[in-house]
């Protein structure tokens, strides 16, 4: 059965307690997968082995200056230090994992929406 987008959310933990990043409006969670060649002379064909899997999540919210949830991964940026997010699903927590905040971005158009997009490199598996 389908899902409508705006059932999925991104939770960040704060003090071993999933906290809801405000007023999210766009989601994009990537998983891949390298290939690693293992050709040789001989073949004609490439032949490959699955390598490592990586994965990035993008998340585009409305810019609320106080919300708990942006502050924790603006100073996990600074500090650089690793977050734990979980992927909610109508109301239930599905799956959890670390990761690097590598980027954060603002959007502050002259009247419109001030929007914040923020970028994490998953460390590990989904679990």
């Amino acid at each position: 059965m389908a899902v409508n987008g705006d059932t999925v959310l991104l939770y960040v933990d704060i003090s071993a307690t999933p906290t809801l990043l405000g007023s999210q409006r766009g989601l994009n969670i990537e998983e891949s997968a390298d290939a690693i060649d293992i050709s040789d002379k001989d073949d004609e064909e490439t032949k490959l082995l699955a390598g490592r899997i990586s994965g990035r999540i993008r998340l585009t919210h409305l810019f609320v200056a106080a919300d708990t949830a942006y502050l924790e991964l603006q100073a996990a940026l600074r500090a650089q230090t690793l977050v734990t997010v979980y992927r909610y699903e109508g109301g239930s927590q599905i799956e959890q994992i670390s990761g690097v905040v590598t980027n954060i971005s603002g959007d502050f158009p002259d009247n419109g929406a001030a929007e914040v997009t923020v970028e994490i490199a998953t460390s590990g598996a989904w679990s």
